[in-house]
Order: structure tokens, then C-alpha cells, then sequence
């Protein structure tokens, strides 16, 4: 270590040596020649910042920075194809998880009786709900098919639709839970909240702005057990701005249903 050492100062002193003698002699040419060494050093590095200069002139300094430009322009396609492929990827889930119910009313469409599924009794529609003020419309399929009074018919996502007030051998009628003039009690946000029945599977109620609702918040009502009655649609503040108007409807279109399914109330 001590001999490394050694070396390693003897050759600095060497090169300090060195330098100090070439300056010297530099520094001698220079007074030998009355300055003129010194003339020629500064023409040469005058002549090389010139160059410089045109060659910063002739190059932009977007230039300089294209390369960076360019990878980040690159990043944020990347970002953007990955998001793409995300809601792709969940498009296809959802293709995927409704590929037996889409089988299912192929199965149903080409049926004009009730069948038994795994979501229930499937019955037809056979009158239209618009066709009803009272907000009630009929489906085919009555109590030799195993449906009851009060028994919950529902969308094939599950959503409460309305209750069999009536079962007739083979066709019932259901009166819409959400039917013009009626009232239910739900949950939405955590809060219990009365809604107004508008028809056609849609309600409305007035809150506090400081209760929680969000579009595409879920209805329940305790009273058709914890059974889910629609989707938040619409939020309107009143010109005050102490509440809100809170719209919700089911996320089909009760009109154009071709079938519905029957489920024993609980």
C-alpha cells in the first residue's frame, strides 16, 4: 500500500513539474516573440467560438430538444392506448358476464309462454305499460305457472319492476312499484327518503344538498326487501341551493320489456 502510494505522488510531481516547465517555456516564446504566440492563441479560439456561434445559429434550440419532445408525445400515446385497452378489456367483461342472459331472451323471444329459469318465472309481456294509467300492465303467465298475489317481478338485472296484484290462471297483472301517485320509502346514499312514482319505472324526490347522491347511485326499498327500485339519473339544485331534486328510473326501458321475470317475495 505504502509503495502504491509512493508511485502514485512521484507521478503527480512528475506532471506538475511538467506542466509548470511547458507554461514557462510558453510563456518565454511568447515575450521572445513579442507577443505574437499569444495573437495567434487568441485568433484560434476567436475563430473557434465564431464557429461555434454559426453552429448554434443554424440549429434551433427546439432542436435541442426535439428527442425529449418526441419521448413525451410518445408516453402520453402509450398512456392513451393503455387506457383504450382498459375499457376494452371491461367491455369485453361485460359482454362476457351477460353472454347467458343475451342466450336467454333468443330463448325467450322465439316464446310466447312462461318458463322457469334461474332468475325465476319468465313471462311475456302482453300489454303495454303505457297503455294503463293506473301504471299496471298484464304478463302471460298466472298461477298454474306457480305465480302468486304479492309475488316481485323484476328486470333480468334484478331491478324491482312491480308486484302481481292479480294471478289469473294463465296471465297476471302488475302494478308498478314506481306507478303515477304512489310512494316508497328507500335508502339512497344512506339516507331514507320518499319517492314520488312518475311511471314508467322513473321517481323523483327532494333532498338536503347535504345528503350524499351521485349519479348512478342504487334506490333500495326496505319495504319490497332491500329490493333495488332504480338508478340515480337526474340531480337538480334548486335556485336556492338548499336542495335537490334527485330523479331515478330503472335501466331498461319498462315500455319496450318483452318479458319479465317472476320471483317469490321473501
Amino acid at each position: 500500500m505504502k509503495n502504491l502510494l509512493r508511485k502514485n505522488e512521484g507521478r503527480a510531481t512528475r506532471f506538475l513539474v511538467a506542466t509548470t516547465v511547458i507554461v514557462a517555456a510558453l510563456f518565454i516564446a511568447d515575450l521572445a516573440l513579442g507577443g505574437l504566440l499569444r495573437e495567434r492563441i487568441r485568433a484560434v479560439m476567436s475563430g473557434l467560438y465564431g464557429a461555434a456561434s454559426a453552429i448554434e445559429s443554424r440549429v434551433p434550440l427546439a432542436y435541442l430538444f426535439a428527442s425529449r419532445t418526441a419521448l413525451q408525445q410518445q408516453v402520453i400515446q402509450l398512456r392513451s392506448e393503455v387506457e383504450m385497452l382498459k375499457e376494452k378489456a371491461a367491455a369485453y367483461d361485460v359482454l362476457r358476464a351477460d353472454d347467458a342472459s343475451l342466450r336467454e331472451i333468443l330463448h325467450l323471444a322465439s316464446s310466447t309462454r312462461a318458463l322457469p329459469t334461474e332468475n325465476g318465472i319468465a313471462a311475456p309481456v302482453t300489454s303495454s305499460v303505457r297503455s294503463s294509467p293506473y301504471g299496471t300492465f298484464l304478463i302471460g303467465a298466472g298461477s298454474l305457472e306457480g305465480v302468486r298475489k304479492d309475488d316481485f317481478v323484476v328486470t333480468s338485472g334484478g331491478f324491482l319492476i312491480g308486484i302481481i296484484s292479480d294471478a289469473q290462471a294463465h296471465r297476471s297483472v302488475v302494478s308498478e312499484v314506481l306507478a303515477p301517485g304512489a310512494h316508497v320509502e328507500a335508502t339512497l346514499g344512506g339516507a331514507s327518503l320518499s319517492f314520488d312514482g312518475l311511471g314508467n319505472g322513473a321517481g323523483r324526490t327532494t333532498i338536503s344538498r347535504d345528503v350524499d347522491a351521485r349519479m348512478g347511485d342504487i334506490a333500495f326499498a326496505p319495504i319490497f326487501s332491500q329490493q333495488p327500485i332504480g338508478l340515480v339519473g337526474t340531480i337538480a339544485t334548486s335556485s336556492a341551493g338548499a336542495s335537490k331534486e334527485v330523479y331515478i328510473e330503472l335501466p331498461v326501458n319498462v315500455s319496450a320489456l318483452r318479458y319479465v321475470y317472476v320471483i317469490p317475495r321473501p
